[in-house]
């Protein structure tokens, strides 16, 4: 994922100052409202527990899976790219939920983000032996039990779950790290303010307007400073308007459709199952095409890289159980990580691949099955 920023204009004419308008893929947009900059922040909290809780809130039909998605498109983007932390995605359903156990129990242990789409019913009395079975296990979810010898491996977790309305969820199954409100019902404004703090019923009020008038008019209208000045979104093309919370502070950011971010994203499409198999490059022209551009030997361990990095170890067994004896009994001695690297003299560059010299394969098969 490419991020193109480039200086519209200041807020004052100190030029040192970060500017107030910036640009993502050639669309302007204020430099506040960066859902990057909110995907770094909790990347960094990633980084630091092993268990991270997401609520996203709104009406129906207002835009919340789709924000999902492009949260834990970022997340894991600036995970690995920040600190090297890959994560897989999977997107589950309500039932999924009801069965939390047997779904856990099916995860790869392997560092997952996992997307609780309309989770609104759990609260239901008859659900209420299930709500118990769930909060045990949430407890429990950093440690994924490895199928190759039923060992536990701990792992980072992060949890969005969707939601109507801010008490849909049961109190402990709502508690988060972060909040989205894409957003905010008459009927909720009380339990808004109890949850952000009657100091911010303005911005509340205001962001009200804001989802009407984008509703109405199409377009979403900001001041840039104390003069008058404004700058107008066009209202979800590409950017929507979302409340964010992170327990300290509430504020207004926009965010695009995952699409629009990356249009061809694996961890992601593997999660929502987008590509069929009409669609799909058979793997002996794609493997094939690779070899003969980065040779077999760097293929096979980039393929096993990004067969890990989405949930399947295909790593020798040798390579698993040294894997287990770091996480599970060295973890709490484990010497630093760019320790480890320096001892083998391992590099962590930047790298880039020249595609003037590479043809495109995916065209080149669109093209074979066109004429076809």
């Amino acid at each position: 994922m490419q991020v193109k920023r480039k200086t519209v204009s200041y807020s004052a004419s100190d030029k040192s100052k970060k500017p107030t308008m910036v640009e993502w893929n050639d669309e302007k947009m204020i430099r506040g409202h960066s859902v990057q900059a909110v995907a770094r922040q909790i990347v960094r909290t990633v980084r630091r527990v092993d268990v991270v809780k997401i609520n996203i809130v709104g009406d129906m039909g207002m835009g919340k899976t789709t924000l999902a998605r492009t949260i834990s498109h970022l997340i894991h983007y600036y995970s690995e790219k920040k600190y090297g932390i890959p994560f897989t995605v999977k997107e589950f359903t309500k039932e999924e939920l009801l069965n939390f156990e047997e779904t856990v129990m099916h995860l790869e242990p392997v560092n997952t983000i996992l997307i609780f789409d309309d989770v609104s019913f759990i609260s239901s009395k008859k659900n209420k032996d299930k709500i118990e079975e769930i909060k045990q296990k949430m407890t429990e979810i950093r440690h994924l039990r490895s199928q190759e010898d039923g060992s536990d491996i701990d792992v980072k977790i992060v949890i969005i779950m969707i939601t109507h309305y801010t008490l849909a969820l049961q109190k402990y199954l709502r508690q988060a790290q972060f909040s989205f409100f894409v957003t905010v019902g008459s009927s909720e404004m009380d339990n808004m303010l109890k949850l952000v703090g009657t100091h911010y019923q303005k911005l509340l009020l205001r962001f009200q307007k804001i989802i009407a008038n984008a509703l109405d008019k199409g377009k979403f209208t900001f001041t840039l400073g104390k003069k008058d000045k404004f700058f107008t979104y066009r209202y979800q093309k590409p950017f929507a308007p979302v409340l964010f919370h992170n327990v300290d502070k509430l504020r207004i950011i926009v965010s695009p459709l995952r699409d629009w971010i990356e249009p061809n994203c694996p961890t992601c499409n593997k999660a929502q199952g987008k590509l069929t198999v009409q669609d799909r490059i058979p793997a002996n022209e794609f493997l094939d095409d690779m070899e003969g551009k980065f040779g077999r030997g760097i293929v096979r361990n980039a393929v096993r890289l990004m067969l890990w990095k989405n949930g399947l170890n295909v790593y020798p067994k040798s390579v698993k159980r040294c894997l287990v004896y770091m996480n599970k009994y060295v973890v709490d001695r484990l010497p630093q990580l760019q320790e480890l690297a320096d001892h083998y003299q391992y590099q962590h560059d930047e790298v880039r691949v020249d595609t003037s010299k590479i043809k495109d394969l995916d065209q080149d098969f669109v093209k074979s099955r066109e004429h076809k």
